[in-house]
C-alpha cells in the first residue's frame, strides 16, 4: 500500500507539473513588481470622488513598441468616453435634461466629445506598465505576447474646468433647451469641484451609456 501511494503521489506531481508549463504565465515585467493600480483602481467610478481614476488596458500585443503607442492613444480615447458617460449619467437625474429632444441630445454628444477631444491629452496619463507573457497552448503568433495597462486620472479641477466650458458653450447656443439647462447650478458643480468638495447628489458608477454615438 505505501509502494502505491507513493507511485500515486509521483504521478500527480508529475501530472501538476506538467499542466504548469501548459499555463499562460508572465515571463517578463516592466519593472519588478506589478503596481497595485494595475489591480486594486475600480472600473465604476463614483461621482463624489476628488479624482476619477481609469485603467485601460490591451492585451495580445505581438510588437511592444508599436502596442505601447497604441495602448497609449486607446486609452485616451476609453477615457474620453468614460468621462462623456459619467456626464450624461451625472445630467440623467435632471428633469430639463431628460426632456432633450433626439436632436439636442445628439448635437450635445457631438459637441461634449468635441470638447474632451480638446481637454484630455495626454496629460491625464499617470503610469504605464506592461508585462511579457508565455502561453504555450495557443497558436505559434500568440504564444509570446504582451499586454500594456495605463493608469489615467482627472483631477477635481479638471473636471470643474469642463464643466465651466460646456455650461458656457450650451448658454450661448441658440436652442433654448440648451440655455434653460446651462442656467441649472446643481447641473454645473464647478464650485464644488474646485474646492475638492463632494458633489451634490452622487451616483454610484458609471458603467457602458446608451446614450447616442
Amino acid at each position: 500500500m505505501r509502494l502505491l501511494a507513493t507511485i500515486l503521489a509521483t504521478i500527480l506531481l508529475q501530472g501538476c507539473a506538467s499542466m504548469s508549463l501548459q499555463a499562460k504565465r508572465v515571463v517578463e515585467q516592466s519593472r519588478q513588481n506589478r503596481p497595485p493600480w494595475v489591480t486594486t483602481t475600480p472600473e465604476s467610478w463614483r461621482i463624489d470622488m476628488s479624482t476619477f481614476d481609469y485603467v485601460a488596458s490591451k492585451e495580445r500585443i505581438i510588437d511592444i513598441t508599436l502596442g505601447l503607442d497604441q495602448a497609449y492613444v486607446s486609452a485616451i480615447a476609453e477615457m474620453r468616453v468614460k468621462v462623456r458617460d459619467f456626464l450624461v449619467l451625472y445630467w440623467s437625474q435632471e428633469a430639463s435634461f431628460a426632456a432633450f429632444s433626439a436632436e439636442d441630445r445628439s448635437l450635445l454628444d457631438r459637441q461634449l466629445l468635441n470638447t474632451l477631444d480638446r481637454r484630455l491629452d495626454g496629460a491625464i496619463v499617470q503610469d504605464i506598465y506592461f508585462e511579457k507573457l508565455v502561453n504555450p497552448t495557443a497558436e505559434d503568433s500568440l504564444r509570446d505576447t504582451f499586454t500594456v495597462y495605463v493608469q489615467l486620472r482627472l483631477e477635481s479641477f479638471e473636471l470643474a474646468q469642463l464643466f465651466s466650458e460646456i455650461q458656457s458653450t450650451l448658454a450661448s447656443s441658440s436652442r433654448p433647451t440648451w440655455q434653460k439647462f446651462a442656467q441649472l447650478p446643481q447641473a454645473f458643480p464647478v464650485a464644488a469641484l474646485q474646492s475638492r468638495h463632494p458633489i451634490s447628489h452622487a451616483v454610484d458608477s458609471v458603467g457602458d451609456s446608451n446614450y447616442a454615438e
